[in-house]
């Protein structure tokens, strides 16, 4: 509803504007992963004049107040950590060649952030966790996995994503293989087939020749 008001405000100014979705609306409202989200944190597909700014702005404060939500609930924070990073234009190009519409009306487009920048940079934040800090929490390797579905199934044709390929793509957001075998195992017992190789898997293939039928978790 809040997007509805803020799209109808929009069109009245005669405006249309084309956003990238990334963070916690991203799971919400593009993975379903989760069916709450407290804010959307967009990425212009292409740069706004301070009109177009004021205009959001402002449609987003009203929103906020109309259904009580709080004031960033539509923020830059996608585009200022990408940008910080060095891939906003490559991610902005990626998405948009992507094409995947989470919402659509006359005067606001959103659109899916680029799977593989969501991917790298979930398995960054797992992989940056230090040995004394609690693990991923569940919710978060659940999205990891969802969004290598979608990477396998839209983008790569249903074949495993290869670790090369992962290690070329926003190549700054490193990524450990202790954490590519973690997703990569929640990924066979959910789908029932490969979601990434190239990684020291020796585990998993015991595995799938049958040779180890126990469920160990994987350690770092």
């Amino acid at each position: 509803e809040a997007l509805d008001y803020v799209s109808e405000r929009l069109r009245r100014k005669e405006k249309h504007l084309n956003l990238i979705v990334t963070g916690e609306a991203f799971s919400c409202l593009h993975l379903n992963t989760t069916n709450y989200c407290s804010n959307i944190s967009i990425i212009p597909a292409s740069p706004l004049s301070e009109k177009e700014m004021t205009h959001l702005a402002t449609s987003a404060k009203k929103a906020a107040k109309k259904f009580n939500l709080g004031a960033d609930w539509i923020n830059n924070r996608g585009q200022a950590k990408a940008e910080k990073q060095g891939y906003l234009s490559d991610v902005v190009q990626e998405s948009l060649k992507q094409k995947e519409v989470i919402y659509s009306s006359e005067a606001l487009v959103l659109y899916a952030v680029d799977y593989t920048y969501a991917l790298k940079s979930k398995l960054h934040e797992m992989s940056m966790v230090g040995r004394d800090s609690p693990p991923p929490s569940i919710s978060s390797i659940e999205d990891t996995v969802t969004i290598l579905h979608k990477l396998v199934t839209k983008k790569i044709r249903g074949r495993p994503v290869k670790k090369g390929y992962l290690s070329t793509h926003y190549p700054s957001l490193e990524m450990s293989d202790s954490t590519l075998l973690r997703v990569g195992a929640t990924y066979e017992w959910k789908y029932r087939k490969r979601g990434i190789s190239g990684v020291n898997d020796e585990w998993l293939e015991w595995r799938r020749e049958g040779r180890l039928d126990l469920d160990f978790e994987l350690e770092d």
